[in-house]
């Protein structure tokens, strides 16, 4: 999958639902998402849901539950089930996100 950098997204406007690579998170953030996490979770995606004020956005994080048993012994065990939570964080330009520019903008 291609990837960019935040600022790479000129217009902060345009900034709002993109995705951040998972695998390239920040210490600092992925810490902050990880205080979120209960048991066997794991961070599935993180999109910019909100531009707020003062350079901060809010993330909205998705994880995944790890099934507890590759056998399923009823219908309802084994199905995926995902977390959904929001943390709010300082905007970093030098984040890396998912996808391309999009709206036919290309990264310089």
């Amino acid at each position: 999958m291609s990837w960019f950098q935040l600022k790479d997204q000129g217009v902060r406007r345009y900034r709002k639902g993109v995705w951040l690579r998972v695998r390239a998170l920040p210490d600092g953030l992925r810490r902050e998402i990880e205080r979120h996490l209960v048991g066997d979770e794991e961070i599935t995606w993180v999109v910019i849901k909100e531009l707020r004020g003062q350079g901060r956005v809010l993330l909205e994080v998705w994880c995944w539950q790890l099934p507890r048993s590759p056998v399923k012994t009823s219908p309802a065990e084994g199905v995926d089930r995902f977390t959904v939570f929001h943390v709010e964080a300082v905007e970093d330009p030098e984040w890396v996100c998912e996808g391309d520019l999009g709206r036919g903008l290309v990264a310089k």
